[in-house]
């Protein structure tokens, strides 16, 4: 499985450059739903709502592939934003540059600009969210009424340019979503889904 490791000195086009050419050979004949690559809390919660929620799509931020479909088939790896040595935000873009012609859509802009009308709802982590931060914005400038249609779920770690879309995750909100820190965001994301689809 590949693993990515960024080198010394390496600039973000550098080490995309290398890390793509690293997925390409290990590319394997049998691929798999980038669903069934993610395990944990989070995910078997994330996999929950897709499971008991009619008319939902289910997409993830991968800081080793860019934005997926739950439903694209992928290899195996392994990827964080927490390890980069350089912007975030500038890997973003070189993954969703590199990988995103590969994928159902090529970043959260394009989505948004395909489907203006839908409702969204994003939880992820402080680092996740400062990543793709400017593709969320460029894609919210594409919905029909982005206050009402856009929702970001994060921790009170985050400050940036979505607060007008945020709502935080606390740690007193645990024992009420039945969680724990780890998977806080996604519960309360799950939460939010679950009131608006009885409201």
């Amino acid at each position: 499985m590949p693993e990515l490791s960024i080198r010394s000195g390496q600039t973000p086009e550098e080490a995309m450059s290398s890390w793509a050419a690293t997925i390409k050979r290990s590319q394997s004949a049998s691929p798999v739903p980038a669903l069934s690559l993610y395990a944990g809390n989070h995910w078997s919660t994330a996999k929950e709502i897709l499971r008991t929620t009619e008319n939902l799509e289910l997409w993830v931020i991968s800081a080793g592939l860019g934005f997926l479909n739950s439903r694209d088939l992928v290899d195996a790896y392994e990827a964080t934003f927490h390890d980069l040595p350089f912007s975030h935000r500038q890997w973003w873009r070189e993954l969703t540059n590199t990988f995103g012609k590969e994928r159902t859509a090529k970043s959260i802009e394009t989505l948004m600009a395909a489907r203006p009308f839908d409702d969204y709802v994003i939880a992820a982590s402080p680092v996740y969210i400062e990543a793709t931060e400017d593709d969320i914005l460029a894609g919210a400038s594409k919905l029909n009424n982005h206050i009402a249609q856009l929702t970001v779920v994060t921790s009170g770690e985050y400050s940036g340019l979505l607060e007008s879309y945020l709502i935080r995750s606390e740690s007193r909100m645990m024992r009420q979503l039945s969680s724990n820190m780890v998977c806080l965001n996604i519960k309360l994301a799950q939460y939010i889904i679950g009131s608006r689809r009885y409201s």
